[in-house]
């Protein structure tokens, strides 16, 4: 035997059915991809065509009169670094934050018992158990998420 057909593979041949989910497939995330890439590249072109007519709204797909003035005055901008380390600072500490809140709200959602657990049991749909409360029989949903925490639960 040659070293060729000791490494070919088969090829099982492709349904027809695959072949049109294959196409649908490439086609809707082509699609998608363009949806995702076009505003970017449609402010990249706005940014070096002329400002008259991107102001007139004559740009469209195409950059018409390009020029890069536009980022030689971004250059000359004072406060420029300060804008960036705000926004920097804002996306870095809004993200560590919700990540802590998500890992606590978790934390709460997977325990099946703690000090407030009757606040949340309603939203629950896992449990069949009614929530352990003293409300009596006229407690209701109102009631239930807005009573205070038991705090002599542990």
């Amino acid at each position: 035997m040659s070293a060729v057909s000791k490494t070919a593979k088969r090829r099982k041949p492709i349904a027809a059915e695959d072949v049109v989910f294959n196409i649908l497939n490439y086609t809707f995330f082509i699609l998608f991809a363009i949806a995702c890439a076009f505003p970017f590249y449609y402010l990249f072109i706005n940014t070096i065509s002329d400002n008259d007519l991107v102001s007139s709204g004559k740009i469209t797909i195409f950059p018409q009169g390009i020029h890069f003035t536009n980022y030689i005055s971004l250059l000359n901008v004072n406060d420029l670094g300060t804008s960036f380390l705000v926004s920097v600072a804002r996306t870095v500490i809004g993200t560590v934050l919700m990540v802590m809140a998500s890992a606590l709200v978790g934390y709460l959602v997977t325990k099946r018992t703690h000090r407030c657990q009757d606040r949340y049991n309603i939203l629950r749909r896992d449990q069949g158990r009614r929530p352990h409360n003293n409300m009596g029989s006229g407690s209701g949903v109102h009631k239930e998420l807005f009573m205070e925490c038991d705090l002599r639960k542990v």
